[in-house]
């Protein structure tokens, strides 16, 4: 089974970011499902015992407890060669702890690039950055409490990937 680690978005950040992407529907892009819109904090890995990583899962601690997440602006992504429209934010000392407790915790080697907060929104093919239409309303100022963290499973397919939830842990002991 395909699986990851992320925060899902709150009912209340999914119908914000629904909202943008209605307003730019005539993007030449994939929009991401609104009930799949989440943050990652541990990419997606395969697992055949299912049962040792829900064990696994409940076990994890993080003392810190809830905290906030803000995200500040809607952009491409990567660079001058992008493929997907994202919304990025504040790398916070509290989501930069759990996502390393998180790696961890599960013995995942920790991705070489730094990490950054944020939301996948739509992705498309590669194209030159100035071949693509600007995106409106690119800053934003959006908070989302953080609360409790989601073991998903990641179905792929031709139209893209559809994420469930396997189950949900507090952030609070």
């Amino acid at each position: 089974m395909r699986i990851f680690i992320g925060i899902k978005c709150s009912g209340e950040i999914q119908k914000d970011f629904l909202k943008w992407q209605e307003e730019n529907r005539k993007l030449p892009v994939r929009f991401i499902e609104s009930s799949n819109l989440h943050v990652t904090l541990v990419p997606p890995f395969w697992e055949e015992n299912i049962e040792k990583v829900i064990g696994k899962f409940n076990k994890f601690n993080f003392d810190e407890g809830f905290f906030d997440l803000i995200f500040e602006e809607i952009k491409y992504f990567p660079g001058n060669r992008p493929w997907m429209i994202w919304v990025n934010g504040k790398t916070t000392k509290s989501l930069l702890r759990l996502h390393e407790k998180l790696h961890e915790h599960f013995r995942r080697e920790k991705e070489k690039r730094k990490y950054n907060l944020h939301i996948t929104l739509a992705r498309f093919e590669e194209k030159g950055i100035l071949e693509l239409p600007r995106i409106k309303q690119t800053k934003i100022n959006r908070k989302m409490k953080v609360n409790k963290i989601t073991l998903f499973e990641s179905r792929l397919s031709r139209l893209g990937a559809t994420y469930s939830i396997i189950t949900q842990k507090s952030l609070r002991s």
